[in-house]
C-alpha cells in the first residue's frame, strides 16, 4: 500500500491534511508557523481493505475559510470549524460507510 499525504491552506496561514500512513489514515488541522498540529480525527483503520488511494482523497475549505472537510470518494467524513472550535468525524470502515450529511455542517464548502 502507498503511503501518501493531501494538503490545502486556506490563505491564511491555516492548513488542513490528510495523511494515509500505510496503517491509518488522520485528518489534521495545524499551523506550520504558529502552534504546529492543534487537532486532528482518526479517519480509518487497515487502508488495504479499504482500497483508498491518493486520487479518492481531498482536502477542501469553505468560501470564507473558516470550515475544512476531507472528501473521500466524493462524500465528506470529517469536518473542522475554526471559528466554533469544533470538529467532526466519521469512521470510515467501507465504501457504503455513511458520509457527514447535516446540511448546517455542509454549508459552505
Amino acid at each position: 500500500m502507498k503511503e501518501f499525504v493531501v494538503e490545502e491552506g486556506n490563505g491564511e496561514d491555516v492548513f488542513c491534511f490528510f495523511e494515509d500512513d500505510g496503517e491509518t489514515g488522520y485528518f489534521y488541522l495545524y499551523e506550520p508557523q504558529g502552534e504546529g498540529i492543534i487537532d486532528h480525527l482518526h479517519i480509518y483503520s487497515k487502508p488495504e481493505d479499504l482500497k483508498i488511494r491518493e486520487k479518492d482523497v481531498e482536502v477542501i475549505w469553505s468560501g470564507d475559510k473558516t470550515k475544512c472537510a476531507l472528501r473521500i470518494w466524493g462524500k465528506v467524513y470529517g469536518i473542522f470549524d475554526i471559528t466554533s472550535n469544533y470538529k467532526v468525524g466519521i469512521s470510515v470502515r467501507n465504501k457504503n460507510t455513511p458520509p457527514i450529511v447535516d446540511p448546517k455542517l455542509l454549508a459552505g464548502l
